[in-house]
């Protein structure tokens, strides 16, 4: 045997990682489209504009150092990314809405040919199954539903901090 070849068979075999489960797939898939939503919306880490940023990033000691007229300014900068995501979370009840209305109209028919005792929840997915499209509706349902979930508290913690910020504003005037 020539040289190279032992070199290639003296190096050691690298172990394949652990497979997982197909829910375990699922749900990693799952956490990038989440990810991928959020990073679209600027929202992965809630900095969206420098901004937005710099007001949400601040401690006590520079807040006190703000004048009244940077306080405005902060919560004016809070509430328009406050409207802007929750414009977004609008969007996505629309979808979720006009998808749960679409799958009843598809799978109504079939929830009679079901044990009357059967819970309508088991009903309705036993339909689902039956049915591609109606499958992939009840997908789309809840990844959306997922994504709207995740952005529940931004618009009114928003609103809150930029209501603060009025507040001190309001606080420092009254202090000149």
């Amino acid at each position: 045997m020539s040289e190279d070849t032992l070199r290639v068979e003296e190096q050691p075999e690298v172990p394949e990682p652990p497979k997982l489960s197909k829910a375990e797939e699922q749900m990693v898939q799952a956490e990038s489209s989440l990810r991928k939503y959020l990073e679209k919306m600027n929202l992965e880490s809630l900095q969206s504009s420098p901004e937005v940023c710099k007001y949400l990033n601040m401690n006590q000691e520079v807040l006190q150092k703000l004048s009244s007229q940077e306080c405005l300014e902060g919560a004016h900068f809070l509430h328009i990314e406050s409207a802007f995501i929750q414009k977004e979370r609008n969007i996505q009840s629309g979808k979720i809405s006009w998808a749960n209305t679409t799958l009843n109209w598809i799978i109504t028919k079939k929830l009679g040919d079901y044990d009357r005792f059967l819970p309508y929840e088991a009903k309705k997915i036993l339909a689902v199954q039956e049915n591609s499209y109606a499958q992939s509706l009840y997908m789309m349902i809840v990844q959306l539903q997922r994504m709207l979930d995740s952005t529940n508290f931004l618009p009114n913690q928003l609103n809150v901090i930029a209501n603060t910020l009025m507040e001190i504003a309001k606080n420092k005037k009254g202090n000149i």
